[in-house]
């Protein structure tokens, strides 16, 4: 083949493509075995949902016709759910597809974007192919928010965007609403993004409401960790009406699929069915959390459905752990020697914990430590 004379963007070139972990899971014809705690998806489908899907799988319209442009009913029921007006919700499939639309409207070439690091990578990805000067303000361990750095930072760069992860992923670590308000109302030429991606998991800390305050916050939601969702691909944004009709210039409403906003809206309007998957959650990470502190491992607090834990032979020990079929995240680089791990069913937990101690206990490993 004969040399691609036509110029890619330059941009786009340059960029260094997001780093996904193994696909593994998916070469396996049966898959019930296998304990996916990688990316963080919710495992829980409750019954009346198995029962909805079944019914809409019946209306032949689903398939057929396009979507519903303007996602009403799905906008209406988050709308109720949030405490917001209808004209503070704008849904996407996914909030990837929200943050790469946010930074399509709002970042323009050689613009500054501050990103607290370690954090979501991806959004790097969505701003740098946009032209945008990412500059990282690296967190040291063990991971807590600095407002005060922060703000210092933001007055030595004049950032256009800054990217915040709340609760942080990988991290854990929570941004109180207190801090976020105080950053919105001294820098009111930054446009904040708060990616609540796992803000069901910690709801006293949820900043949605301050996007009726300020105006250059944009809230990002997701149904793929808390509400188990991440297959349907939908998320949504919240700030104000003169934001989201920005977003609006360039969202392609038909590409969120009509299947996805009936069970999207079917999941908000019984989002109280959650509320036991939810706490067993949070019991579980911290039943995980002291039994990897117990065998000696610096595990970090964490308020989302994850946890971040640092052990000697990391690399060797992923290694180990995928031949089990259980498959971990490997944030060995970007957290200077971290592994996050998909906090689950009490039984996943603990057969993640069984190999955590037998890797440590066999004497075949003892050269790794």
């Amino acid at each position: 083949m004969k040399n691609n004379k036509i110029k890619i963007n330059r941009y786009i070139e340059k960029l260094k493509p997001y780093k996904i972990t193994s696909q593994d899971p998916w070469l396996f014809n049966k898959k019930d075995h296998i304990e996916k705690l990688d990316w963080n998806e919710g495992n829980y489908i409750p019954d009346f949902l198995k029962k909805e899907i079944s019914h809409i799988l019946k209306k032949n319209y689903i398939f057929n016709w396009y979507s519903d442009y303007t996602s009403y009913d799905l906008h209406k029921s988050l709308a109720k759910y949030i405490g917001v007006s209808i004209n503070n919700i704008l849904s996407f499939p996914g909030s990837d597809s929200a943050l790469e639309t946010i930074c399509r409207c709002f970042i323009e070439p050689e613009d500054n974007v501050l990103i607290p690091t370690p954090t979501y990578e991806n959004f790097t990805v969505f701003a740098e192919s946009c032209g945008a000067k990412v500059i990282n303000h690296e967190l040291k361990s063990p991971y807590i928010f600095d407002i005060n750095s922060i703000r210092d930072k933001i007055k030595e760069i004049k950032p256009k965007v800054v990217y915040l992860s709340s609760p942080n992923n990988p991290c854990g670590y929570i941004i109180s609403p207190d801090n976020i308000s105080k950053m919105c109302g001294e820098f009111q030429n930054v446009l904040f993004i708060c990616d609540h991606a796992y803000i069901e998991f910690c709801l006293d800390f949820d900043c949605t409401k301050l996007t009726q305050i300020h105006n250059n916050l944009i809230i990002v939601r997701t149904f793929s960790k808390a509400l188990s969702l991440a297959g349907i691909r939908l998320g949504y944004v919240i700030s104000n009406n003169v934001n989201l009709q920005t977003l609006s210039k360039i969202r392609n409403g038909k590409n969120i699929s009509m299947l996805s906003q009936l069970i999207g809206t079917s999941v908000i309007n019984n989002i109280d069915k959650y509320n036991k998957w939810i706490e067993e959650i949070i019991k579980n990470r911290q039943m995980t959390f002291n039994e990897l502190t117990s065998m000696g491992i610096r595990t970090y607090n964490s308020y989302g459905n994850f946890l971040l834990f640092e052990i000697k032979g990391a690399t060797y020990f992923l290694g180990k752990i995928k031949k089990e079929q259980i498959y971990i995240r490997d944030k060995i680089i970007s957290t200077n020697g971290g592994i996050r791990v998909t906090i689950s069913s009490k039984s996943a937990c603990n057969k993640f914990l069984r190999s955590v101690k037998d890797f440590i206990e066999d004497e075949e490993n003892k050269f790794y430590f």
